[in-house]
């Protein structure tokens, strides 16, 4: 007789729920999908690209040149050497398809209507220069991308923008470029330019960073090619007594970590694990999206004492996640637990990023959302952003720092370019856009926000 086949309902029910079950465990457990080679033989294209096995192993190979030699040492100095030297280079470029967009009427850019609001009314712009204290301060800004089209334009409207006021700065790619400040940085497990492989490309390119560049620098910033960042207030924030403190004074002889505080919340509702204070450090980690700044002694801490123990074989499109693990994996502690027995808590615990009202120094959300609260989100997916970051999250004008650092998810270059208008350029309109745009709004709220207006007062209620 024969078998009669299973129903397709169940056949589907079946194939969801493992489905469901890998993408959960992808998320929070970390499932190892390593390769067994130690060097670079897995790459995606390794009949264009030439095999060469790198002269130590990874983190640690090194950087190829423009032909693809192992043995490349960057010049991170360069950007900011070149615009300092060169005055067609300082030039603030807007190419045609761009204009639209940065020069856009008030209220009616690419940042939204709410986050116009912020850039230009909790911002104190012109952004003015740090400190004296702060000058003082060398900080490397390390950017992973990739050599796409729409990366590629990126990485030139952030070298015409935030790039220079870097100290030094990197962009971790598949190719070097010496003068564009573009480098190759080989990684374990293949997929080069892919997202899904990003925790090594990463984690070769702290090792990079590390070996060539750690006694040369106070403070590394890492971020991707689609934020924009305020030097002047991520050094102010360096100083200031928190950091300060966290880092054991002047020098920072102590490892510091910070950025946008996020944990890993599908842990609670799906595997029924509770948190509690002595795993709170393993827990938390430090948002990619807006970047995470990492002191010298931080760095050098990562690389030469957690790397080697921590993920080293793990292919994850999640390095963030990853960077935060390795710091709770750390022997150091930096916090106290809050029972009667004040014992330290393992892992290193990220310094907190906020002001002193509370407001948000780094985004990693669209300013637009974070700004209005509202955009298009609906409540649940704002109650389970809200639960992903490590402190309460909240919403609205009064959420932005006057001294924030960073903003994530900028679209285009055209955006980045916008940015660095309202920011720095305020008082230049008639040399960045002597053809006015026509406005659409006529200053108004436009129609898209009307109807999350009128739900706020639900919303909020819930957050």
């Amino acid at each position: 007789m024969a078998k009669r086949p299973f129903p397709f309902k169940v056949k589907l029910s079946a194939i969801c729920g493992v489905f469901v079950v890998f993408i959960l465990g992808l998320d929070c457990f970390q499932i190892d999908l390593s390769f067994t080679d130690t060097f670079d033989s897995v790459d995606s294209e390794p009949s264009l690209r030439g095999l060469q096995q790198p002269p130590k192993p990874h983190p640690h190979a090194g950087a190829k040149d423009s032909l693809g030699n192992y043995g490349y040492v960057h010049d991170p100095s360069i950007i900011r050497r070149a615009f300092e030297t060169n005055s067609t280079l300082t030039r603030y470029t807007i190419a045609p398809h761009e204009y639209e967009s940065v020069c856009a009427p008030r209220y009616e850019g690419p940042e939204g209507y709410f986050g116009y609001q912020a850039l230009t009314q909790k911002l104190n712009v012109p952004i003015k220069p740090p400190s004296k204290a702060a000058q003082k301060l060398r900080v490397f800004c390390g950017i992973y991308t990739h050599p796409g089209a729409k990366a590629k334009a990126n990485l030139q409207a952030i070298r015409e923008t935030w790039g220079p006021r870097c100290d030094g700065f990197m962009a971790a790619s598949t190719e070097t470029d010496a003068d564009t400040g573009v480098v190759h940085i080989p990684h374990f497990g293949g997929f080069e330019g892919k997202y899904k492989n990003i925790w090594q490309k990463v984690r070769s390119m702290l090792g990079y960073v590390a070996d060539n560049f750690a006694d040369d620098y106070d403070f590394f910033h890492f971020l991707g090619d689609d934020t924009f960042l305020i030097m002047e207030h991520l050094k102010e924030f360096l100083v200031s007594d928190a950091v300060l403190q966290a880092g054991g004074g002047p020098g920072y002889p102590k490892p510091v970590y910070t950025g946008n505080w996020m944990k890993c919340q599908w842990l609670t509702p799906w595997m029924f694990v509770p948190f509690v204070p002595w795993n709170r450090a393993e827990r938390l980690y430090m948002s990619g999206g807006s970047g995470y700044t990492l002191s010298r002694s931080a760095l050098q801490h990562l690389v030469r004492d957690l790397l080697p123990i921590c993920e080293a074989e793990t292919i994850a499109p999640w390095e963030d996640y990853n960077v935060g693990q390795c710091f709770a994996k750390s022997n150091y502690s930096n916090t106290l637990n809050n029972d009667d027995s004040h014992e330290p808590i393992p892992g290193l615990l990220p310094v907190d990023s906020r002001d002193a009202a509370g407001a948000q120094r780094y985004h990693t959300y669209e300013l637009d959302v974070t700004a209005s609260g509202l955009g298009y989100l609906p409540m649940k997916q704002f109650e389970g952003q809200s639960n992903a970051y490590g402190f309460d999250r909240k919403y609205g004008l009064d959420t932005i720092s006057s001294s924030a650092i960073s903003f994530h998810y900028l679209q285009s270059s055209a955006v980045i370019r916008r940015y660095e208008k309202l920011l720095y350029r305020r008082d230049l309109d008639s040399t960045d856009c002597p053809v006015e745009v026509p406005a659409k709004h006529g200053g108004a709220i436009p129609y898209k926000y009307w109807w999350p207006l009128w739900k706020s007062r639900f919303l909020f209620s819930k957050l």
